[in-house]
């Protein structure tokens, strides 16, 4: 019985090293997919992230954009067919809720310390927002991906609706697209289409008309 017991334990800890050396490569191929296709820094920010294999899950250790948990995700599942579930964990952040729960009767102003970064980050978010708004058209020369859009774009719509579109003020990193013109659900549907078909030009989408600062001033 006790060997028996040994003999499924031994397995499973097979199992569980080979599954880990196939995720480690998964991994190291993505990184070489993700570095043809993603900007400097959010290619950056994905080499510094953890991957762990634990209980049959994969676990994504560190900070990550909600563009990037879309595009790790949808690699592993449609590039490298990975049916294993996937969780996007930030470590550090969870240790510092630790040491925050259990110092805050202690220490009351750690729970200035523990919003500060957070503030810091949403204001750096809007002011990089604040200087590259441009135009679908401002974009059609100097980038390969949109270029590809707006040339489908003309095949598939009449003439008014690619105008629209050209003029459409957007904000872009090469990972996602924050468009803050309002549009018909059928072109947000042509936009979708397109960006969300095809795992080698997917890009987060993000239609914030009504929502920003800019659209008073324009």
């Amino acid at each position: 019985s006790k060997h028996n017991i040994n003999k499924i334990n031994n397995t499973k800890h097979e199992n569980f090293q080979i599954e880990t050396k196939r995720i480690d490569s998964i991994w190291t191929e993505f990184l070489v997919w993700a570095g043809k296709r993603l900007s400097k820094t959010s290619y950056e920010n994905l080499k510094e992230l953890k991957i762990k294999f634990e209980n049959e899950r994969l676990y994504i250790i560190g900070n990550t954009s909600d563009s990037l948990k879309m595009i790790v995700s949808k690699y592993f599942n449609e590039e490298a067919k990975l049916k294993t579930e996937i969780k996007f964990v930030k470590e550090e952040l969870q240790e510092k809720e630790q040491n925050f729960n259990s110092s805050k009767k202690s220490n009351p102003s750690n729970q200035e310390n523990q919003t500060q970064p957070n503030q810091e980050s949403s204001i750096s978010v809007d002011q990089s927002e604040n200087q590259d708004i441009k135009t679908f058209r401002d974009y059609i020369s100097v980038d390969k991906v949109i270029h590809e859009f707006m040339s489908h774009s003309s095949l598939k719509l009449n003439r008014p609706d690619l105008e629209e579109i050209r003029k459409l003020r957007i904000s872009y990193d090469l990972e996602k697209i924050v468009i803050y013109d309002p549009l018909t659900e059928r072109l947000k549907n042509h936009i979708r289409d397109y960006f969300y078909s095809h795992p080698q030009r997917v890009i987060a989408l993000q239609f914030e008309e009504g929502k920003n600062k800019f659209h008073v001033a324009a």
